[in-house]
């Protein structure tokens, strides 16, 4: 800059305004085709750090849905067992006093109420939605399950809160009272299968667990958890 200023003087010293006046403009010229080139580094510095931080929430992503989805998959076929243990027990119940009927009753009864819920992790999916870095991501499928996936979640789980609400409030309450939950074979657990208010709710978990079973379908989460496995693996 000093020697732009020097130069300037000379030319004004001299009266040569209409070099000056060239200078002048060459020099501002000059200093925004500057200022343009550092904003182009800028910008390339600042890809380069989105590109990476890009590249560390796929990562992390990746790891995150694979895990929901392993989660997802067995707890639906812990569903579908529960759902035939159910099957089995009301075929056989009305025939307990054969003995094939009566252990089979017996070896699918605690099937019946398995203890199973859905609980993915959302750590980084929450993260990208709270903090806007989900903008980083540039595959736009991928941004719009991510986007979606809670709502998807929700819809799921309100499925499984009815049938835990009647395994809390009735079902267990009920056992407590009159069965043994130390002894499956104590014969008050026999005399439970006979009970007709017992029967009621095994038949009212069958429904409860074959709408998760259809949920899981149509809430579309294993297609939505095998879509962000597949687009967010960067290797």
């Amino acid at each position: 800059m000093n020697i732009f200023g020097k130069i300037r003087k000379k030319l004004l010293a001299d009266h040569k305004v209409s070099k000056y006046l060239v200078y002048a403009i060459g020099e501002i010229i000059l200093v925004v085709v500057g200022i343009l080139i550092a904003i182009q580094i800028n910008g390339w510095n600042q890809n380069r750090m989105n590109r990476s931080k890009e590249t560390l929430i796929l990562q992390e992503l990746h790891e995150e849905s694979k895990q929901n989805l392993a989660q997802f998959e067995s707890n639906k076929q812990g569903y579908i067992q529960s759902l035939n243990a159910c099957r089995i027990v009301l075929r056989n119940v009305r025939k307990m006093d054969a003995k094939e009927a009566m252990d089979s009753v017996m070896r699918y009864g605690p099937s019946m109420f398995r203890g199973i819920t859905f609980d993915p992790s959302n750590g980084v999916v929450e993260s990208l939605i709270n903090t806007g870095e989900l903008q980083l991501i540039r595959n736009d499928s991928l941004r719009r399950y991510i986007a979606t996936w809670k709502n998807v979640v929700t819809d799921f789980k309100e499925e499984e809160q009815n049938s835990r609400a009647l395994w809390t409030n009735h079902i267990e309450p009920f056992i407590i009272e009159n069965g043994n939950f130390l002894n499956p074979s104590d014969p008050k657990n026999i005399i439970l299968f006979k009970d007709p208010i017992f029967l009621n709710m095994i038949a009212r978990r069958q429904f409860y667990v074959s709408n998760i079973i259809d949920a899981m379908d149509r809430e579309h989460i294993e297609k939505n958890l095998k879509a962000m496995v597949r687009l967010s693996n960067v290797q």
